[in-house]
């Protein structure tokens, strides 16, 4: 499974876990400081940055967001 830089912390130890099919929802955990997210992977867009299919809509407790998992950068548009 590989490693991704959480939006939170910064450190590469984001990952990820399926939680159902056909209705993706991807549960993202963060090693280093315990950061949660949830993914719809129906979401996904090409990210205005690096123009690749890699951003997707995040959602924590308090907010939801789109991040790029190319670029590494939140995308406030």
């Amino acid at each position: 499974m590989s490693l991704y830089t959480c939006p939170k912390c910064g450190f590469k130890s984001f990952t990820w876990v399926i939680e159902d099919e056909p209705y993706v929802l991807t549960n993202w955990g963060c090693y280093s400081c315990s950061y949660l997210a949830l993914e719809d992977e129906r979401l996904e867009r090409i990210c205005k940055i690096c123009k690749q299919k890699s951003e997707s809509l995040l959602k924590d407790e308090d907010r939801e967001y789109w991040w790029c998992f190319t670029c590494e950068k939140e995308n406030k548009a």
